[in-house]
């Protein structure tokens, strides 16, 4: 459940508490998540966030500087609470791991410690460490695409967007496919060097 807020989360919310901040590595640099929680009424956890890129963090820590998001999340305190704020980090990597990738654990917090992170990310070492490598790879690599692992058992990689760097590639290394769903472009690695050349020539025409 989403609810939008009118004003700064920070003045809202005083009683905040740092859960955890991630620092993930784009094509833009480097780029930090920080979340808090509250207790509020009726056995509900408050969840607020902010994103900061590397610039902003080291120029404004302070939070009247750089807002939370206008809109927070709400979940129901089921079970002890620091089980449920863990699960609410792994869920929220979770779920934009195919676009964002896996984050370093950057500053943990009482409740969420250097001990809960490795045990988490655990997980997803398995799936996104591999030495495999094949020329479709390769050229990715060449070209500054950033290639990496999202399953590597199944071959399942991602990449960044030749076009738009902001959304991803999706990637079946094992057969050498590409696919991306926003710009309506799939093929193997001529039609990607093929479609490269057109966004090069399109460029070149501005």
């Amino acid at each position: 459940m989403e609810t939008p807020l009118k004003q700064n989360s920070a003045e809202i919310f005083p009683n905040k508490k740092h859960l955890v901040t991630l620092e993930y590595f784009t094509p833009l640099g480097e780029v930090y998540l920080e979340m808090y929680y509250v207790l509020i009424a009726s056995q509900k956890i408050l969840i607020l966030s902010r994103v900061l890129l590397d610039d902003e963090y080291d120029r404004n820590p302070d939070e009247t500087e750089c807002p939370f998001k206008e809109e927070h999340e709400v979940y129901d305190l089921t079970d002890h609470l620091h089980r449920n704020l863990v699960e609410i980090v792994e869920n929220t990597i979770e779920k934009d791991r195919f676009i964002n990738g896996i984050p370093r654990i950057y500053k943990t917090s009482q409740v969420f410690t250097t001990h809960d992170w490795e045990r988490m990310s655990a997980q997803w070492v398995q799936k996104t460490v591999s030495n495999f490598t094949t020329p479709f790879i390769e050229f990715l690599k060449e070209n500054s695409l950033f290639p990496r692992p999202y399953d590597q058992e199944r071959g399942l990689w991602t990449a960044s967007c030749p076009n738009v760097a902001k959304h991803p590639l999706m990637l079946n290394v094992f057969q050498g496919k590409f696919g991306c769903g926003w710009c309506r472009k799939k093929g193997g690695l001529e039609e990607l060097k093929e479609w490269m050349n057109e966004i090069r020539v399109h460029k070149n025409k501005k």
